[in-house]
């Protein structure tokens, strides 16, 4: 089964999954790196501190700056001390060198970057003239990464969401939009356009909601041809039963004399009535219910020479000439159905051929089907009427099919008891003169 939408949905998720979280991750790195250095103006404050520093030490009065140094502390709450290149301290308490050489191996450059993880590092800062170090706890004001947590949940949580939202309304556009057309279609369907179609407005796109749309548009085509064909045989039967029904009320206004001699003409328009009803219901049956027929093996053989026996009966002026092969049976067939689609067509065909005139049957075969060929020598149809001939109630001659207690509905039986049964039937003109008939039939 194609299903180009479920692998189109999961290829782009996991696409802007894996792309997300490998954007994210560079990101954050990035921006963590850039927030990571000391601001500018904060490193112009260490040198400024360094040359305040220098300056006492330039002046050789350690007490000085031992009372400067616990001042800075005390402002800042952090260590500061000044040494020389040797680790030897120059403040009062002079600090042992176990402890300063590790200070000065830990101290960290301005322009280096800051753990924005870890504690406040110690900054090594080298005095101007002199090789003597600049010893300071980085105050917490100074710290770099001020806005790295704010910034840290925004890439972690707060832009996630948003491209996921992002992603969610693109596709629910893809989707929504032949749902829309789809419902559009159904509104204008239900309000009576049934050549509203919904699969024409998607374009070039095919997957499942294009097959949904495919469906749908095959729905509404059966459903429309069989209202329109509804409202048709309506309208037909409604036509054709006006005429008897005046007969009828004609006779009954007679006399009772004239009734008693009208009494056999009042018979045959009820008959007439009850044969166009019936017709009428059968095809409305066969067209709108799509029914299973019950499937038997048939002798089309067997079925045909009865067929042309009963029509030798009702046509004796004409000739029925046959070439059949024996045996020829049709499997996962209804007897009863081509048994009616053949006879109407045998009759209709004799109806139309002159007195002394032939009719011509065969069956041929192939690998798949049976072909059984019809032809009357009769005027033909127009050609623009070969498949109008299958319509209900259509009649290239009205007046004389009606007299001949025809109304149309022969042929337009026979081609529904025909695709009922899984066969076709198609007519074409005879070059000679007459029209044929050709119902092909699966094996």
């Amino acid at each position: 089964m194609n299903r180009k939408l479920l692998w189109r949905l999961c290829l782009s998720i996991s696409l802007v999954g894996v792309v997300l979280v490998y954007q994210i991750n560079e990101l954050s790195i990035y921006i963590e790196r850039r927030m990571s250095y000391i601001d500018s103006q904060y490193q112009e404050e260490l040198r400024a501190y360094r040359s305040q520093a220098e300056n006492l030490v330039a002046t050789a009065d350690n007490q000085a700056l031992t009372r400067w140094l616990e001042q800075l502390q005390n402002e800042e709450q952090v260590f500061a001390t000044v040494v020389s290149i040797n680790a030897t301290s120059l403040t009062s308490p002079i600090l042992p060198d176990a402890k300063l050489r590790p200070l000065i191996g830990a101290g960290r450059e301005l322009k280096w970057p800051i753990h924005l993880h870890h504690d406040n590092p110690l900054m090594r800062v080298p005095f101007e003239h002199s090789s003597n170090l600049f010893l300071i706890e980085l105050p917490q004001r100074m710290r770099p990464g001020k806005w790295w947590p704010a910034t840290h949940l925004f890439l972690h949580l707060i832009l996630p969401v948003l491209i996921f939202i992002t992603l969610s309304l693109l596709i629910y556009r893809h989707l929504m939009r032949p749902l829309r057309e789809l419902e559009q279609a159904t509104r204008s369907f239900s309000a009576g356009d049934y050549s509203s179609r919904a699969r024409p407005t998607l374009g070039d796109r095919d997957d499942e909601l294009t097959r949904l749309a495919d469906t749908f548009d095959r729905m509404a085509e059966r459903t429309g041809n069989l209202i329109e064909t509804q409202r048709q045989l309506l309208g037909d039967l409604s036509h054709e039963l006006r005429t008897p029904l005046t007969r009828l009320e004609l006779a009954i206004d007679c006399s009772a004399q004239e009734q008693q001699c009208q009494r056999g003409r009042m018979q045959r328009e009820a008959v007439l009535m009850r044969q166009l009803v019936e017709d009428t219901l059968t095809i409305a049956w066969l067209q709108n219910e799509a029914p299973c027929l019950r499937k038997e093996s048939v002798c089309l053989t067997t079925l045909v020479e009865a067929v042309i026996d009963d029509a030798r009966f009702e046509f004796p002026d004409r000739r029925i000439e046959s070439a059949l092969r024996d045996d020829i049976v049709v499997s996962q067939s209804s007897e009863r159905a081509l048994w009616q689609a053949i006879e109407n067509i045998v009759r209709n065909g004799l109806r139309h051929t002159p007195p002394g005139g032939r009719l011509g049957i065969s069956i041929a075969e192939t690998a798949e089907h049976f072909l059984l060929t019809i032809r009357d020598q009769g005027p033909g149809v127009p050609e623009h009427a070969t498949k109008l001939i299958f319509k209900p109630f259509f009649r290239l001659d009205k007046s004389r099919d009606r007299e001949n207690g025809g109304f149309g509905l022969g042929l337009a039986l026979s081609e529904r008891q025909i695709k009922a049964v899984g066969g076709e039937i198609s007519a074409h003109n005879v070059a000679a003169g007459g029209l044929e008939v050709r119902i092909q039939l699966p094996r």
